[in-house]
């Protein structure tokens, strides 16, 4: 039997106030930061066995795109205007649903925003989101 499970019902929302987290509105799809490591060459004349070594560099918390209904009212009335705007990393969070169960907090930049507006199809907008520092995960509280 197959671990598969469809991701229907992932949320994600941004803080509003500081206890405060909204959503950022109907989500069609996110890919979710892949975080990185980077490796530094250690390599040395002794060496064993002529082999490169490496030592652990800088992580990355990576980067996080959405695609979302475009909502009435405009980017504002997202938040992610107001987001792109800011100087300052604002926190957001993704939760996905059961049997997951889980909320992936982050703080992070938004450094694209932008609807799409085709001719034959519903207006949506994409945001990316580059994470500053540490992603957390955690389990959903029951």
């Amino acid at each position: 039997m197959t671990g598969a499970a469809l991701a229907f019902g992932v949320v994600v929302r941004r803080r509003t106030a500081p206890t405060t987290f909204a959503s950022m509105g109907e989500l069609v799809d996110i890919t979710a930061n892949t975080v990185t490591r980077e490796v530094k060459d250690a390599t040395h004349h002794g060496s064993p066995d002529k082999y490169r070594e490496f030592i652990s560099g800088l992580r990355d918390g990576g980067e996080v795109a959405l695609t979302l209904h475009y909502p009435v009212g405009g980017l504002h009335a997202a938040g992610a205007k107001t987001d792109f705007d800011a100087d300052a990393p604002n926190d957001y969070e993704i939760e996905l649903p059961a049997p997951f169960s889980e909320i992936v907090s982050l703080a992070g930049l938004i450094t694209e925003i932008g609807p799409s507006t085709p001719l034959d199809d519903k207006m949506v907008y994409g945001v990316k989101i580059k994470v500053s520092g540490k992603p957390t995960w955690a389990a959903v509280a029951p």
